[in-house]
């Protein structure tokens, strides 16, 4: 009897620590679930963190107010440079993620632009690439300007080329004939005319000049003046009056009637600068092969004028 009392009582002592065993069992289940969780979730945030970014490159052409014109005296070795000083301001980080493209330079001059390109770095901020345009070349003062208008006569357009065809309104005409100094008033006149025909014949150089003036009749050519016509405004009424159109007189040359007109002319530029009074009429004057004739003893073609001459020019009245 006193043997299952016992028993009875022993059996009593183990039911807590069964019990509290089991929940000790329970909770390291839980500690170690927690464990494998925080572990997977923390080796996972790791992973993540070291997987890099992707940049979005953006495109030079997307850029707002870039600036991309330079100045005329850019060169190949410094137009990299030119390009980012225009653009420090705003968008200073081109610096090392844009190069220049080899092989792409194109200097300017008097009577064009010129250009490059600069190209985004592959692996740098920027994509694509952009073309950068060099102003043409600003003469340094009027009388050089002068100089580079003969050039352009002499080089570029035939002095037996085509006609060209000034026309004045009939009421241009009528102001003309109207004015006190009608030679004047008729020289004036075509000196806008030519100075029209400059700007669509050279545009980005004319934008330089704010007047072109002819000044009329050059002083004696070798003791022969009356070799050389000039659109006085009384041969030229003879012939507009009767409904006709005006015509410089022609020579030989080259065995080519050519229209033979000599008149001289200044320019003023922008800043209000003008040339030189012209220089016609030098009886050393040298003649470029071409029947043009520089009125400086130097041998420069100042301003013997050719603009008119080697357009042809004939003055009407518009139909």
């Amino acid at each position: 009897m006193e043997n299952n009392k016992n028993f009875l009582e022993s059996e009593k002592q183990k039911k807590p620590l069964y019990k509290s065993w089991k929940l000790y069992a329970i909770a390291l289940m839980v500690i170690g679930i927690g464990l494998a969780v925080g572990l997977g979730v923390g080796l996972n945030t790791s992973h993540n963190s070291i997987t890099p970014t992707p940049i979005q490159q953006i495109n030079l052409n997307d850029l707002s107010d870039l600036v991309t014109e330079v100045a005329s005296d850019t060169t190949e070795e410094n137009a990299l440079t030119a390009f980012l000083e225009q653009n420090k301001e705003k968008y200073s980080d081109l610096q090392n993620n844009v190069t220049f493209k080899a092989g792409s330079f194109n200097a300017s001059d008097y009577d064009k632009l010129g250009s490059y390109t600069i190209v985004a770095n592959a692996t740098g901020k920027y994509t694509g690439e952009v073309n950068v345009t060099i102003s043409t070349i600003i003469p340094k003062d009027a009388d050089e300007a002068v100089d580079v208008i003969n050039q352009f006569i002499h080089q570029d357009i035939p002095i037996d080329g085509p006609g060209q065809t000034v026309l004045f309104t009939a009421e241009e005409w009528t102001n003309i004939s109207n004015s006190l100094n009608q030679q004047k008033a008729l020289l004036d006149a075509l000196s806008d005319k030519a100075f029209s025909l400059l700007k669509a014949f050279n545009p980005n150089f004319a934008k330089n000049i704010e007047k072109f003036t002819i000044t009329g009749q050059p002083s004696d050519w070798n003791n022969n003046v009356d070799r050389y016509r000039y659109p006085d405004y009384k041969s030229v009424a003879e012939k507009l009056d009767n409904g006709e159109l005006w015509a410089p007189e022609t020579m030989q040359f080259n065995g080519k009637d050519v229209p033979l007109l000599t008149v001289g002319f200044q320019v003023t530029l922008k800043d209000g600068t003008t040339s030189a009074e012209p220089l016609v009429g030098d009886k050393n004057a040298e003649s470029d092969g071409k029947g043009h004739y520089s009125g400086n003893k130097d041998g420069e073609y100042k301003n013997s004028f050719g603009v008119i001459w080697n357009l042809n020019i004939k003055i009407g009245i518009e139909n």
